[in-house]
């Protein structure tokens, strides 16, 4: 399991834009763009054709008292 702040962080900054940043074993990902549509239950990011859409296979949710989701088959925790 991913931890959202450490391994997968994503917040939602105040310009609206998802931050992204995902640490693999020998590859970093970051993504800061801005929020462009919602397909049901996934999001798409980017600016002009450069976009990716983030598939999310389950939704936010509480867990024992704990905010978690999947997105891209990544189970995300909130720590905080």
């Amino acid at each position: 399991m991913n931890n959202l702040l450490t391994r997968v962080p994503m917040r939602r900054a105040a310009s609206a834009s998802p931050v992204l940043n995902r640490a693999g074993a020998t590859t970093t990902t970051s993504i800061n763009a801005p929020l462009r549509q919602f397909e049901g239950d996934h999001f798409v990011v980017g600016i002009a054709f450069l976009s990716t859409t983030f598939e999310v296979s389950t939704p936010p949710h509480r867990e024992a008292g704990t905010w978690k989701m999947v997105v891209d088959g990544v189970e995300l925790t909130r720590t905080h």
